[in-house]
């Protein structure tokens, strides 16, 4: 369990990285709507993505402080 936590951290890390990126794009294609558009439904994807596995990693780390007791 401790790894699968170190891997949901990597993983949130590397989304948010991603996230950041896209909110750089969105801002730089405000004379391209199309291009603009794809980064934004990117993003979103991105951000349900973090929610997600911030949600595992929840459960991860609920599950592992049980074992510890």
């Amino acid at each position: 369990l401790q790894q699968q936590l170190q891997e949901l951290d990597k993983g949130i890390s590397s989304e948010g990285k991603g996230k950041e990126g896209l909110e750089i794009l969105i801002k730089s294609y405000a004379s391209d709507p199309v291009a603009q558009k794809k980064a934004e439904v990117e993003l979103q994807e991105a951000e349900e993505n973090i929610r997600k596995m911030h949600e595992v990693r929840s459960k991860v780390q609920s599950d592992l402080d049980s074992l510890s007791g």
